[in-house]
């Protein structure tokens, strides 16, 4: 009926925190592209439900290279502040590979979702390999909705269990100034990812903040 995971399917644990989203996008594709589907060659896909952007549409063939190999696929883009792409092939299930960026009404449109085909085959896949990457100061972040900037910082820079480390959050806008009167939390939670520490703070002068665990 769907491509929807059910509940009895054996999904590997490395794909489990994925299982939602996967759905949730095969539920809003067969929404927008009902059965038979759209055509590669169609003039338009429809519009988008945001004020401003432009309809979806197939607009032209293009050669995308991945990991997997060079594919001759169509570009189904649209603009929305910025130019969005999806590549699907007509011999593959999936599109090839996207880039498309979330609606915002001012700022730097942060990316919704990009990916690209990385192998085919036949057969059970092999279990990606987990590798474990130690964080460094600073690390960045950025609201949904692109509007303001975090920057998280913290001394000494190897964390470990029982010693003192002291963090710094630094907050700017979408032009990189400073922002005052900033209300915050953060969690500290172990690797069961149980929660063993949370802090609120309602900074009203200069926002550095040092708190030790």
């Amino acid at each position: 009926m769907d491509l929807t995971a059910l509940g009895s399917s054996p999904i590997p644990s490395e794909m489990i925190p994925y299982r939602s989203a996967y759905a949730t996008t095969l539920t809003w594709l067969s929404a927008f592209v009902p059965k038979p589907g759209q055509s590669l060659s169609s003039p338009t896909w429809g519009k988008i439900a945001a004020i401003g952007g432009s309809e979806i549409k197939p607009s032209g063939g293009a050669k995308v290279t991945t990991p997997a190999g060079s594919f001759d696929t169509t570009d189904i883009s649209y603009h929305k502040s910025v130019d969005n792409h999806i590549y699907p092939n007509k011999d593959m299930p999936y599109p090839i590979k996207a880039e498309t960026f979330a609606d915002v009404t001012f700022g730097k449109p942060p990316i919704q979702y990009a990916y690209e085909l990385k192998a085919t085959g036949s057969g059970q896949p092999p279990v990606p390999e987990s590798q474990i990457e130690i964080p460094v100061p600073p690390l960045n972040l950025q609201t949904p909705r692109g509007t303001y900037n975090v920057q998280l910082l913290w001394q000494p820079v190897e964390i470990k269990a029982g010693n003192n480390t002291d963090f710094g959050v630094v907050f700017t806008d979408d032009k990189s100034n400073i922002v005052q009167r900033v209300t915050y939390g953060y969690t500290v939670m172990d690797g069961n990812k149980t929660v063993i520490y949370f802090k609120e703070y309602n900074e009203t002068g200069k926002y550095w903040v040092a708190q030790r665990l």
